[in-house]
């Protein structure tokens, strides 16, 4: 099934990976930047036997939990795919996705208790491509000057060094405040 004009579902669940799944006649949809309980417009980006990835086009109805985003490269850089959602959600949300891996894997356990450290500054490593960050899904560099989640040093070196300076190719960075 194709659609050529847009699509509108109610998002069901957050699954790993941070994409919020919806059903088109029973055909599961993966849709990125989204929560639960969301009516969208979307648009089917691509086709695969069992499932489909879409688009947003429009937001018809926002969860409450949605917030706009602190990152200016959000979206784009392929680093965070939650950042559209407030954090004790988000923690909700991941706490939901850890049961269910267990419970497709029929692994029983007890109560799981979420145990997280701050919102931003806490990344100590990254991968960098010709001085920039991947973009989501694509082979394109984004060059950032900053990011929320990396730890100070790593921001230091990006706000010191302009990205034409900085090494080609994949490179590790390890850094610790």
């Amino acid at each position: 099934m194709y659609f050529m004009e847009p699509v509108t579902v109610k998002t069901e669940k957050t699954v790993f990976g941070g994409n919020t799944i919806a059903k088109i006649n029973s055909k599961t949809v993966f849709i990125p930047f989204t929560l639960p309980d969301e009516t969208l417009s979307i648009n089917i980006v691509q086709h695969k036997n069992d499932y489909d990835n879409a688009e947003i086009i429009k937001i018809l109805e926002p969860s409450p939990y949605r917030k706009n985003p602190e990152c200016k490269y959000y979206g784009s850089c392929g680093g965070c795919n939650m950042m559209h959602i407030q954090s004790e959600y988000q923690r909700v949300l991941r706490k939901q996705m850890l049961n269910d891996a267990f419970l497709a894997n029929k692994i029983d356990l007890p109560q799981i208790q979420v145990i997280y450290g701050p919102d931003f500054n806490y990344r100590s490593r990254f991968q960098f491509t010709d001085g920039g960050l991947c973009q989501k899904n694509a082979n394109n560099v984004i060059t950032i000057d900053q990011c929320l989640c990396a730890e100070s040093a790593i921001n230091e070196y990006l706000k010191a060094t302009p990205a034409e300076n900085r090494p080609k190719g994949r490179t590790h960075f390890f850094a610790s405040s």
